[in-house]
C-alpha cells in the first residue's frame, strides 16, 4: 500500500492543464493522476477492472436501491421524520459509517426513482442550485433539466427488472468516466487496458439473472466471486476493506492547512464574484458546514475550486 500525504491533492493544478474539459470525479482523476506519477518509472503497462460494478452489480448504491424500495412502503407519516432524524446526523471521517450512509440517503431518496441508481449520485437539488448560482446563471439554467437526459437513458432499457436497467443506464452514464483514467495514465507513458469493456463480456453479463449478481441485501457482484473462487486469493475475492480509487478529501479539506489554504484562495470571494456564476455566501456557508461537520461539502467544494481553475486556465488567458 502506497500512502500520500494532502499535498499531493494540490497536484489538481497540473491535472487541470492536462484535461479537456472540466471534471469532479476526485477518486478517478486525482488518485489516477497521484498514482501515474508515482508509477511512471515502474511501469509502463496495467489492467484495470474498471467496469465490474456495472456489469455484476459491485456498487453500494445497487444496495441502496433496494433500501428506498423498501423504505418506499413506509407510510408517508413515518417516512417525514426517519428522513428528518438521519439529516441531523453530524458528518463522519469514516467513509463507511452508518452515520455517513444514512445522511447521504436522507438527502438521496427524495429525488425521483426514474434515475435509478444515479439518485444516489446527484449533489443538487434545484432549490439548492437557484441558492448557489446568481441570478443571471440561474436563469440560463433553469430551462434546461439535466436530470431528464439521464432519466431518458434509463428508460431505453428493456431489462426485465429494476437492478437490469439500473445497470444498462449505469454502463451508459458512469463508465465513459473510467475512460479519463485511460487519458490520465498516457500522459505519464503508462498504457491501460479494461478486461471488463471486451464487448463479449458485456453481452454475457447483461443475460446473467440479478438474482445471481445480489441475491440478498449483502453481496455484490456474487456471481463473479463464485466465478473468482479458486482462482483468484480468497483476499482478492472477499476482500471487505476494498476502497477503490479513494481519496480522504472531506478530511484533508477539514485537518490540512495546505488543503483549507488551496481551496480558500481558489474560491475566494474575489475569485467567485469575478466568475461571477455562484454567490459568495454560498461557498462560504459550505466551508463553514463543512469545517462543522454537518454536512460532508468536499464534493461541492471540490467541483467549485476544479471549475475555477479550469476556468483560469482556458478563459481568462484567452
Amino acid at each position: 500500500m502506497v500512502e500520500f500525504p494532502p499535498e499531493e491533492s494540490l497536484s489538481i493544478r497540473e491535472l487541470v492543464d492536462l484535461m479537456p474539459e472540466p471534471f469532479s470525479d476526485i477518486g478517478i482523476e486525482v488518485a489516477s493522476f497521484i498514482l501515474a506519477r508515482y508509477a511512471q518509472d515502474l511501469v509502463d503497462f496495467i489492467l484495470s477492472g474498471d467496469g465490474g460494478d456495472e456489469l455484476f452489480a459491485g456498487h453500494p448504491v445497487y444496495i441502496a436501491d433496494r433500501m428506498a424500495q423498501w423504505f418506499d412502503k413506509i407510510p408517508g407519516l413515518l417516512q417525514k421524520p426517519i428522513i428528518g432524524l438521519f439529516q441531523l446526523f453530524p458528518d463522519s471521517d469514516k467513509k463507511k459509517s452508518f452515520t455517513v450512509k444514512a445522511k447521504r440517503f436522507a438527502y438521496s431518496f427524495n429525488f425521483p426513482a426514474k434515475l435509478y441508481s444515479n439518485r444516489w449520485r446527484i449533489y443538487y437539488t434545484s432549490r439548492e442550485l437557484e441558492q448557489a448560482l446568481v441570478s443571471d446563471a440561474w436563469e440560463v439554467l433553469r430551462r434546461y433539466d439535466p436530470l431528464e437526459d439521464i432519466a431518458a437513458i434509463y428508460k431505453e432499457a428493456d431489462g426485465p427488472d429494476f437492478l437490469s436497467k439500473t445497470l444498462y443506464g449505469d454502463y451508459a452514464t458512469v463508465v465513459n468516466f473510467y475512460l479519463m483514467r485511460m487519458y490520465i495514465l498516457r500522459h505519464f507513458g503508462i498504457e491501460a487496458r479494461f478486461p471488463m469493456f471486451d464487448y463479449r463480456l458485456v453481452e454475457f453479463a447483461a443475460t446473467i439473472p440479478s438474482h445471481l449478481k445480489i441475491p440478498n441485501n449483502e453481496d455484490t457482484k456474487y456471481i463473479l466471486k463464485k466465478a473468482m473462487e479458486g482462482i483468484l486469493p480468497d483476499e482478492i475475492v472477499h476482500r471487505k476493506d476494498k476502497l477503490g480509487h479513494s481519496v480522504p478529501m472531506k478530511n484533508w479539506m477539514r485537518d490540512a492547512e495546505v488543503v483549507k489554504s488551496f481551496l480558500r484562495e481558489t474560491l475566494s470571494e474575489e475569485n467567485v464574484k469575478r466568475r461571477g456564476l455562484f454567490k459568495p455566501e454560498f461557498v462560504n456557508r459550505l466551508f463553514e458546514e463543512h469545517q462543522s461537520r454537518k454536512f460532508n461539502h468536499s464534493h461541492r467544494l471540490w467541483a467549485m475550486a476544479v471549475l475555477e481553475l479550469w476556468m483560469q486556465k482556458h478563459f481568462d488567458l484567452n
